[in-house]
C-alpha cells in the first residue's frame, strides 16, 4: 500500500465522520426544536380584543428642559449676585447652591410654568376652515378645554 492510497483512505474515513457528525448534530437539533416547539404550543392561551370609541383622549407629556440659572427666581439669584448675562461658572454656582436642598425647595426656588409661559395652545382636532390665515383659528387655549374633555388619570 503507498502513500496515496492511505492518504486517499484516511480522506474518505474524515469525510464519513464528518458526515456522521453532521447528521447526528443536525438529529439532535431537530429534536429539541419539536421538543420545544411542544412545550411552548401546550400552554393555553387566551385572547381579548376590545373595539370601542373614546370620547376621552389623554394628552401626551411635554418635557421641557432648562438650566436652573435661567428658572431661578430674582431673590435666589440676587442672593448669589447673578447677573442676567450668565456664564459656565454662574451655572455651576447654582447647581451647587440648590444641590444643598431638597427637591421640594428647589422647586419653590425656580420659576413655575406660568411663569415661564405666557399662554398655553392645544391645536384643534378636525379643523374644518383650511383657508384661514389666523392662527387662532387653528388653536384653542388651554384654559378653554373642558375638564371633562381631557381624562387626567391617565
Amino acid at each position: 500500500m503507498n502513500l496515496k492510497d492511505l492518504c486517499d483512505k484516511f480522506y474518505s474515513n474524515v469525510l464519513v465522520f464528518r458526515y456522521l457528525f453532521y447528521m447526528s448534530s443536525l438529529s439532535i437539533c431537530l429534536y429539541q426544536i419539536i421538543k420545544i416547539c411542544e412545550i411552548y404550543f401546550s400552554y393555553k392561551t387566551t385572547t381579548f380584543v376590545n373595539y370601542d370609541n373614546f370620547s376621552v383622549i389623554s394628552l401626551p407629556a411635554i418635557t421641557i428642559c432648562f438650566d436652573k440659572i435661567d428658572v431661578l427666581r430674582d431673590d435666589y439669584r440676587k442672593h448669589l449676585n447673578i447677573k442676567d448675562n450668565t456664564n459656565d461658572d454662574e451655572n455651576e454656582l447654582v447647581k451647587r447652591y440648590l444641590a444643598n436642598y431638597t427637591i421640594s425647595k428647589q422647586l419653590d426656588m425656580l420659576l413655575n410654568y406660568a411663569d415661564i409661559f405666557s399662554s398655553c395652545m392645544v391645536l384643534k382636532s378636525n379643523f374644518d376652515n383650511k383657508n384661514s390665515t389666523n392662527y387662532r383659528d387653528y388653536y384653542t387655549k388651554c384654559d378653554e378645554l373642558h375638564k371633562t374633555s381631557i381624562d387626567y388619570d391617565k
